[in-house]
């Protein structure tokens, strides 16, 4: 009941959001999107040809070399014309085909961007004496996807078209014995068979060339080849070869300038993503994500109030394999028009729409198994005893009962272990897609739905499972005028897992006491003494948490006269989490006063946002274009948080209710968000070989005082294919030719709300039985907006007919008037107060993207892509960095994630202890002597990749690879090696009398030893940095395709099964378990085995 009132009060706003789809769509002057054409045009190609003596197959590829023609033909068509002289400048296809071919020999059909020839008819008379034996032939022709291709003409080697496919793809006709057959359609390759060897069902590949790739970009979408921004996609093909939950799983190691960082293995896990570096000093990093036009939630959002896991991502509320795109924006050209929304980069996400080619239902079942990709290798008993005898013979001190009962008293023949105990479960998961789609030209309707349940690698019932449900339709008139598309979308998540992470006790002595007595119950002593509490007991203690997700999309455009539309983009994401943690009495250790403890939250987030746009396109003559896009961007973001805690449960039957708690408290927070923009885009193209992109914007944020809510941004990018100019069209190596650049400045809101305003907190003590508050923040109206100036030149170039294609990008942007916490006099009451300061990040760095095809022919595909990124992060200006705050952690010229510290020399061979570098000379180890000793920003990453098709067999893999420094698992984390807790085996390297090359310091257990205070000093020095450098197969897909006649007969269009794999193999020296987040005591990415099936029908 409190959740459906909840759901209530947060859905009071759409009652407002329908005024303003009212009000908006009234003001549709102030609105425009430019729609780029997703293929290069074919109107208006004109050709020039200047060649003698030239064969009919030379003039031939001189057309398809300037233009996007095609030939259909057979070598004894063009037997019959003789070589020719040619010279005609700028003239229609048509024209130039009629000077170059005799039509008394050769005729020729112009179909699209096909040119199909034909020997000319034979005179009647010799026709009439020609016996012609006839064969009926009938079949059905498909694509990839097993969906039929209406008009895919077929014609005999003679250059007769017999005949067209239905809207289906079904064809019957009558072909001449002996005659080869030629299939053909735009937009796919041509195939030819002999008579009598057509396969029933002819699968058709589609020729989509590379630079007539459709990308998505800021409202609307283009081609590859008329890109001006820099933007990175990945299709639908590749992230449905991934078992991954979470879509932003799907792009790691595929995009340049794109790094992002599973943050555990755990149903849910969330990532961390960042799109070419660090910006700010102290705010948000994360880049903007558009669903379908809509902007959704924050990749870093957590939504769990309780507990210690990140395991509830809004994003995997997603289902990937309902994604047909995602591209990331990453330049000022291509992110500005979102004004201080995209300052961190921009990740678009385009859902499937409907068929407009009748009716599919599609089915996709997988099974998968995952265990972590790696772990620690810890000591044995033996090794261990060895390490605790060692520890009390260095430190001089004798063992007692007391202080060493694992060594005394417990069983050394028994063993533990306690990864695989606590967290070496099976990890299996299953998952089901179902969807229908039907529609033709004018309407298209879709319903997609999900169901997947997961277990989790602990002991006992732990996991998650949930579905979504999405519809979405789309109407097109047939006037072509009006445009009217919907979306909405349900997704439900429930999730359980421990309330601590169990990670923290891998380490306990690998003979550790029983778990269980004898009675059966929950064990709290080794041999007698009384030592820590029981870890599986702990599994007693939970967080359930369910996540529900509503969206609602719109979008509509109309035309009013040729060129000039108008429309809006509206959308609604609104999500409600609600958790519930218990402690109960049985979880801990018993004891006379032990009681229950139990927690209730809820937090609910509601996103909308209204965007009326307005644009028109212009036809400057044959080969200029001028497109113009208006529009206004309102958005608002709304949170509501509560938290009932409980205390004092004398029974655990009664931890579900709050009114069994004999202490209660309560907490709740709520905050608005309010954004708003005009913007503008004017791009023009020039004979698609000179190309302008102007964007300019006005943003407004309440995150900013009254006076300092609004700024004006703005880009300008520009490219240059100079491949179309005439001194480059005789040669033949480089097929395509294109120089972009671009520059802008954006502004960074990525702070929290009201920072500009006084804040309280509830004091800690009451004064006279009254409540109390305390500050918290002081106010501060003038700061503004963090400012970033991007700039950026690269180079795309393709050679061999863009069989090897190759773009370079380098990019330099500064960010500047950083919002910093700024150190208040102790008298003012306030630690800090949020200002602007003078200092400027700078990031900077070089992309490379190659790729290629290696080897292609009627039954094989072979391509390869390739990416690697080299960033430079760097604090290039701070004034007066030493007096400030920020002293011990940066410093001027190096990485914002640098690490500032001692000096490490390695460990002193006389006295076995971490040594360090005395910098001033003064006999003593402090902070004068700190110093910047290191980086964990790579020093470069990226990804290589391959996709393999043999026929019906399809086998694609990732290897992703990073360059970098981590944290030292054991030496960050402070442990002193020879207390009473395991470690992995790599710290048998350590100190021994006349052992002067150790990596680890002595044997010891004393706290207050002269190991533990180098131990001390180690943690803030470079000695903690290690080599978590990797290289990883990523992914691995192997699939197999049916096409079997018989299926089609039984209304299957395709079916495949198919094997997938995910972090399958792991190459590293990182000292701990995995090099990627680099956790420690918590969870690992899982190494994924998939198998599953696919059916269209």
């Amino acid at each position: 009941m409190k959740l459906n009132a909840l759901q209530r009060r947060k859905f009071k706003p759409t009652l407002q959001l329908r005024k303003k789809y009212h009000v908006m769509r009234t003001l549709c002057l102030l609105i425009l999107l430019i729609l780029f054409e997703s293929s290069d045009t074919l109107f208006g190609q004109s050709i020039s040809l200047d060649m003698r003596n030239a064969s009919p197959v030379a003039i031939i590829k001189a057309i398809e070399q300037q233009s996007t023609y095609r030939f259909v033909y057979t070598k004894e068509q063009l037997a019959r014309q003789g070589n020719v002289t040619i010279k005609v400048k700028n003239v229609t296809i048509e024209k130039a085909l009629a000077n170059s071919f005799d039509k008394e020999l050769i005729e020729w059909n112009i179909e699209g961007n096909l040119v199909i020839l034909r020997l000319a008819k034979q005179p009647i008379l010799r026709r009439a004496t020609t016996v012609e034996l006839t064969k009926l032939l009938k079949g059905v022709v498909v694509n990839s996807h097993g969906e039929g291709i209406a008009g895919v003409t077929i014609q005999q080697d003679d250059g007769i078209v017999k005949g067209t496919t239905d809207e289906k793809g079904y064809y019957v006709l009558n072909v001449e014995e002996g005659m080869d057959l030629y299939y053909s359609c735009v937009g796919y390759e041509t195939v030819s068979f002999s008579w009598d060897a057509v396969p029933a069902v002819l699968e058709m590949k589609e020729r989509t060339r590379l630079l007539e790739e459709a990308v998505v970009i800021a409202y609307g979408s283009t081609t590859r080849k008329l890109n001006t921004g820099s933007v990175g996609t990945i299709k639908a093909a590749t992230i449905e070869q991934q078992p991954v939950n979470n879509p932003l799983a799907a792009l790691q190691g595929r995009v340049p300038g794109l790094q992002i960082t599973q943050e555990s293995g755990l149903p849910g896990s969330g990532f961390s993503v960042l799109i070419r570096g660090r910006n700010s000093i102290e705010n948000g990093t994360t880049p903007l994500v558009i669903v379908d036009g809509v902007p959704f939630f924050d990749p870093s959002e957590q939504l769990m109030q309780r507990g210690s896991f990140s395991a509830n991502s809004p994003f995997a509320t997603i289902n990937p394999k309902d994604i047909a795109s995602i591209e990331i924006l990453k330049d000022a050209d291509a992110t500005s028009i979102y004004g201080s929304r995209g300052a961190n980069g921009v990740i678009l996400i385009t859902t499937k729409q409907a068929s407009k080619k009748g009716s599919r239902v599609s089915l996709r079942l997988y099974n998968s198994f995952g265990r972590e990709a790696r772990v620690m290798n810890f000591m044995n008993v033996h090794e261990y005893l060895q390490m605790r005898r060692e520890a009390f013979a260095n430190d001089s001190l004798q063992m007692t009962n007391q202080n060493a009962p694992d060594v005394l008293l417990w069983d050394s023949n028994a063993t533990v272990n306690w990864q695989k105990k606590l967290m070496g479960e099976t990890a299996r998961q299953f998952n089901a897609s179902l969807s229908y789609e039907t529609g033709n030209e004018q309407v298209q309707f879709a319903m997609r739905s999900n169901y997947n349940q997961q277990t989790s690698l602990f002991p006992g019932e732990f996991g998650s499972k949930g579905g979504n449900v999405n519809l979405s339709g789309s109407y097109r008139a047939r006037n072509g005028k009006l445009f009217v598309e919907f979306g909405t979308g349900y997704a439900y998540q429930k999730s359980l897992l421990p309330l601590k992470n169990m990670g923290v006790w891998i380490n306990l002595p690998p003979h550790a006491m029983a778990l269980y007595d004898s009675s059966g119950g929950y064990n709290w002593t080794g041999s007698g003494v009384d030592i820590y509490g029981n870890p599986l007991a702990l599994l007693e203690q939970t967080h359930t948490g369910i996540t529900q997700r509503v969206s609602l999309t719109h979008r509509l455009e109309y035309r009013l006269i040729k060129g000039f539309h108008i429309g809006y983009t509206a959308g609604l994401n609104s999500m409600w989490f609600d958790e519930t943690t218990k402690i109960p009495i049985l979880s801990q250790k018993p004891d006379l006063n032990t009681t229950g403890d139990a927690s209730f939250g809820n937090n609910a987030t509601q996103n909308w946002s209204i965007e009326p746009q307005a644009g028109f396109d212009l036809q400057n003559g044959r080969k200029g274009k001028l497109s113009v896009l208006t529009g206004l961007s309102l958005q608002a973001s709304n949170t509501k948080s509560s938290t009932i805690s409980g205390s004092g449960y004398s029974n655990d039957l009664l931890l579900e209710s709050i009114s069994g708690a004999a202490i209660r408290n309560a907490e709740n927070d709520k905050s608005q968000y309010r954004y708003k923009g005009v913007f503008m885009r004017i791009n023009y193209q020039y004979d698609e070989r000179y190309l302008i992109n102007l964007t300019g914007r006005r943003d407004g944020s309440s995150r900013f005082g009254p006076d300092k809510r609004h700024a004006h941004f703005g880009a300008v990018g520009a490219a240059w294919i100079f491949t179309k100019e005439n001194f480059l069209q005789k040669q033949k190596i480089l097929t395509f030719g294109k120089l972009r650049g671009s520059f802008g400045v954006t502004g960074n809101d990525q702070i929290k709300n009201y920072q500009y305003l006084d804040s309280w907190l509830n004091g800690y003590y009451g004064y006279l039985g009254n409540a109390t508050i305390q500050p918290n923040k002081l106010f501060n109206s003038d700061y503004s907006w963090e400012q970033i100036r991007k700039k950026e030149i690269a180079i795309e170039l393709g050679f061999l007919r863009n069989h090897i294609f190759l773009t370079a990008s380098y990019y330099n942007a500064k960010s500047d008037n950083q919002i910093v916490n700024y150190p208040l006099p102790s008298q003012t009451g306030y630690g800090t107060i949020l200002r602007n300061f003078p200092g400027v990040v700078q990031n900077s760095g070089l992309e490379i993207l190659l790729e290629t095809v290696n080897y292609k022919n009627q039954d094989i595909k072979w391509t390869s892509s390739f990416n690697m990124s080299i960033p430079t992060n760097r604090l290039a200006e701070f004034p007066l960095l030493e007096q400030s705050s920020y002293a011990n952690s940066l410093r001027i010229g190096k990485s914002l994630n640098s690490v500032v510290g001692y000096v490490y020399t390695g460990v002193d061979a006389a006295t076995g202890e971490y040594g360090f570098k005395d910098l001033n000379g003064d006999g003593e180890i402090d902070n004068n002597d700190r110093e910047w000793v290191g980086s964990t920003d790579p020093k470069f990453y990226g990804g290589f990749s391959n996709n393999l098709q043999w026929k019906n067999i399809t086998i694609d893999f990732l290897f992703e690879f990073r360059k970098q420094d981590g944290l030292n698992p054991i030496l960050a984390a402070g442990g002193l090696v020879g207390r009473m807790m395991n470690m992995p085996r790599f710290v048998m390297e350590r100190w021994r009398p006349g052992v002067s090359d150790a990596v680890y310091e002595r044997f010891s257990q004393q706290n207050n030893g002269g190991a533990a205070k180098a131990l001390a000093y180690l943690t803030e020095s470079g000695g903690i940095l290690t080599d978590a450098s990797f290289v990883r197969l990523k992914n691995l897909f192997i699939g197999y395709d049916f096409r079997m006649p018989c299926m089609r007969k039984a209304g299957i269009d395709k079916m495949q099964v198919y094997i997938e794999g995910q972090n399958l193999l792991t190459f590293t020296r990182y000292a701990g378990a995995d090099p990627e987040n680099q956790s420690i005591g918590g969870t690992s990415p899982l190494r994924i085995i998939a198998m599953g099936i696919h059916a269209n029908f």
